[in-house]
């Protein structure tokens, strides 16, 4: 088999090749020993294998390498582990604030009887998992994606809870689904820290920036601005109608093309005509500290709900 089917072999196992894929690939152990030595496949941990090329295509994306190291941890923890937490929302590829988990996440059901424990490659739990809340992410067992929010919302601080959960949101989670999940969790631990991290998650977000500035405006006593607000033809990310005041917040993708600040410019010029006060924050302005965004909006008379 050549390099490009054992590629095309991992791309369609989520970026794992175990022994037993390379076993159907027709690699001895002989032979596996030397598609190691060679570079034509890479050992990331006992039983898990992926493939140069494809740990090239990850680049420094540190949450889709965390995801295939999880892929990686699941093929070597058998049947019932499955992925929860952070590294279940990185299987489900939900947008993810902060630190990347050291160790892959997994969980096996409490009804194992067994004990948490953490390994050098992996960290594991137990957990009561009803059916409804374990999937499959392209063949691999996850916790649901509202399952996975009400984990990370009981361990994790607000920002990234609103992240992940305006992520989800965005893409379709149903609201009850994540309600249901909770009240399936009620007697777990930090339940009711985690229902009101969730309670502030929002669907209308569009990228984490957003998610992280309205949390920013909510503990720093700016009131809930309207979000998506519309205005003639354009949408604006924050609105506080009122006091005819606009936050846009720029995330590094914003322009792209040459003709992007040009025609950003004549959009600004004509919202100021109507009388709106625009104001700019960046990444930078809202984390680690959402001081420089504060300074950015105190001119704002009358914009504290």
């Amino acid at each position: 088999m050549n390099n490009s089917d054992l590629h095309e072999r991992a791309v369609r196992r989520g970026g794992i090749l175990t022994r037993a894929d390379l076993d159907a690939a027709g690699l001895s152990s002989g032979a596996v020993q030397r598609a190691l030595v060679s570079g034509r496949i890479t050992r990331l941990r006992h039983g898990a294998y992926t493939t140069p090329q494809l740990i090239a295509s990850i680049g420094d994306d540190r949450w889709r390498r965390h995801a295939l190291d999880v892929r990686a941890a699941l093929a070597a923890a058998g049947p019932d582990a499955v992925a929860s937490g952070p590294s279940a929302a990185a299987l489900h590829g939900l947008d993810m604030f902060g630190d990347v988990p050291n160790l892959p996440i997994v969980v096996r059901p409490a009804e194992l009887m067994g004990k948490g424990r953490v390994s050098a490659t992996t960290r594991a739990r137990v957990a009561r998992l009803p059916d409804s809340h374990v999937v499959r992410v392209d063949g691999w067992p996850a916790t649901s994606v509202a399952r996975t929010l009400v984990d990370i919302a009981r361990w994790r601080e607000e920002r990234v809870v609103v992240v992940a959960g305006d992520s989800a949101l965005r893409v379709g989670l149903d609201p009850a689904e994540l309600d249901s999940a909770a009240a399936d969790c009620a007697r777990a631990p930090w339940i009711r820290k985690a229902r009101r991290a969730l309670a502030l998650c929002d669907g209308r977000a569009e990228s984490p920036l957003e998610s992280l500035t309205r949390l920013a405006l909510l503990r720093g006593g700016f009131g809930t601005p309207e979000l998506q607000y519309v205005i003639g033809r354009f949408r604006v990310d924050f609105c506080w109608p009122r006091t005819r005041a606009i936050l846009e917040v720029d995330g590094k993708v914003k322009y792209q093309e040459p003709d992007d600040l040009f025609t950003e410019k004549r959009r600004e010029d004509w919202l100021r005509a109507q009388g709106y006060q625009v104001h700019r924050a960046v990444w930078d302005d809202v984390v680690p500290s959402a001081e420089p965004l504060y300074e950015i909006l105190r001119p704002i008379a009358d914009l504290a709900a």
